[in-house]
């Protein structure tokens, strides 16, 4: 297989040639910005071959050309690796709104109509993180815009000597060749802020590592509602009114609380207080599960808790015990959507963190574990103890950590103070899952108003973002460029008003087309190194 013809443009040009001119330029002189520059010429039957699309290199301070023998130069296509990509573009978008086909050629460019259509559940999910404004279902800008579909660059995943995802690789490669065990998962748990609670690029990466690699089952979920916008792709999460709901950033936390895998607990003592999940859509049997298992708290003041399935009481949880400690009960049911509500029983009051759900066989999860205004040092404030409990159960062969968006409006920390709290963070998770691999997501493009309608540098946003580089090298793990995949200091405001619209007006979250387009780089990043050397 030939690729097509090709031209590119290094990112350090765009930088050169400063900000949003930049990221136009790109764009005007490249098709298909994602992949940095045209994509390859359909894939031969059988999809055996593999091209590569040229890339742009990330942005970044330090000097990354002892590097450069080994970066992968773009992502790697063959005939199964595309149809993952339409699969996971599909279940997020419709069919009728991809940004590329099964033949990886672009899609005719796809604008919004011109009269706002009725906002869907996840338009509205967006619409109400705070801040948010002009989403998808908002309308278009009323000015010119440039084409949001060629928004986005190729950019490698840094990872210092090459092997810090190397474990994850490995199971994978388990997986592809047949030698897991029949239940076996590969686990991937993702933390971080209102990216990522949207959980729309973390659905991308796993219908896309499911399709590849077999469905292991939609992963961990939280049995309340962190805010009123916490809602699930496809699943319906809600709580009684008198459930506590408690995460560390909330003002009413405790100095240091049990908080379990997620970081948020829910506390059900009255007879009214319940907790309840159920798929959306029963026919979407992708969500679908056989293994359910009832993350909570044992504690000497415990209760009991009452496990109902489908209407039907299925069980009776003790949480009284000596010590704290975070326990687990394990639920097998026939495959298929079901209901899942916990409620208190008799005296006594308990903490629930939430459920996983799985499938029988061998394949992939991938945990949603987003909270929205956190923090990563927000976890110095969970017990370490119940938490380490809590993730080494879980067995994951990745974690990431993608946050930054929030602490760039820490001006009052130095930003030393932040690299000593981001570095013990990642040394506890070292320590509780020594095993795991481990990938930082650094903050994209996050601009300051200056005024009715000027945008303006964050500078702490390119401080961040070295400090996570170099701990990423220090301790081997992994770093993802967001900035540089945007464009660059000033994309976000390209990505606001562009058409179709790519982020919101507060030029904080994306949009959901934005959100896959991240999935897309994210995952082809991750995966470019396993599919080179498999």
């Amino acid at each position: 297989m030939s690729p097509a013809k090709q031209q590119v443009v290094s990112f350090r040009t765009v930088q050169r040639m400063g900000g949003l001119a930049g990221v136009v330029a790109a764009m005007a002189m490249s098709c298909g910005a994602l992949n940095g520059g045209c994509l390859p010429s359909s894939p031969e039957p059988g999809g055996g071959e593999k091209t590569q699309a040229p890339a742009t290199p990330p942005s970044g301070q330090v000097d990354r050309d002892r590097h450069r023998a080994t970066e992968p130069v773009g992502p790697v296509y063959t005939a199964e690796i595309l149809a993952a990509r339409v699969r996971a573009q599909t279940r997020l978008l419709g069919a009728d709104k991809l940004f590329e086909d099964a033949q990886g050629q672009v899609v005719l460019p796809w604008s919004a109509p011109k009269t706002a259509p009725v906002a869907s559940g996840s338009a509205s999910l967006l619409d109400a993180m705070p801040g948010s404004a002009g989403l998808d279902a908002q309308g278009t800008p009323t000015r010119a815009s440039v084409n949001g579909n060629a928004l986005g660059v190729f950019v490698p995943i840094e990872s210092g000597d090459g092997v810090a995802l190397d474990g994850f690789y490995r199971r994978l490669r388990a997986l592809a060749a047949g030698r897991a065990r029949p239940g076996d998962k590969v686990r991937v748990l993702v933390y971080g802020a209102s990216h990522t609670q949207a959980d729309i690029y973390t659905s991308y990466l796993r219908y896309y590592l499911q399709q590849r690699f077999g469905n292991g089952g939609r992963g961990f979920v939280s049995l309340a509602k962190a805010n009123r916008w916490h809602r699930p792709p496809n699943l319906r999460i809600d709580n009684a009114d008198g459930v506590v709901v408690l995460h560390a950033q909330r003002r009413s936390a405790p100095d240091i609380g049990a908080y379990g895998l997620m970081g948020l607990r829910a506390e059900v003592s009255g007879r009214r207080d319940w907790l309840r999940i159920e798929p959306r859509d029963a026919t979407d049997i992708s969500d679908h599960g056989s293994m359910y298992e009832l993350h909570y708290l044992v504690q000497p003041e415990g209760g009991k808790l009452a496990l109902h399935v489908d209407g039907a009481a299925r069980g009776v949880v003790e949480t009284h015990g000596e010590q704290q400690r975070a326990a687990f009960y394990s639920v097998a049911l026939e495959p298929g959507p079901h209901a899942i509500e916990v409620r208190p029983k008799g005296r006594g009051s308990a903490v629930v963190y939430g459920v996983t759900i799985e499938n029988d066989r061998a394949g992939v999860v991938v945990d949603t574990l987003g909270i929205s205004g956190t923090r990563a040092s927000n976890m110095l404030r969970w017990d370490e103890s119940a938490w380490a409990e809590s993730i080494s159960h879980r067995d994951p062969a990745l974690f990431v950590l993608a946050y930054g968006t929030n602490e760039a409006t820490d001006r009052d920390q130095p930003i030393d103070a932040y690299e000593a709290q981001l570095r013990r963070v990642l040394q506890r998770f070292q320590t509780a899952v020594p095993d795991a691999s481990c990938l930082l997501v650094g903050p994209g493009d996050f601009p300051r108003k200056a005024g009715e309608k000027e945008w303006v540098e964050r500078p702490r946003v390119q401080q961040i973002i070295e400090v996570q580089r170099n701990l990423a090298e220090e301790l081997g793990c992994g770093f993802w460029d967001a900035l540089a995949f945007m464009g660059g200091v000033g994309s976000m405001h390209l990505w606001a008003t562009s058409k179709p619209q790519m982020a919101a007006g507060d030029h904080i979250h994306f949009t959901r087309r934005g959100y896959v387009r991240m999935g897309m780089a994210l995952t082809d990043a991750l995966m470019v190194d396993y599919d080179l050397t498999k």
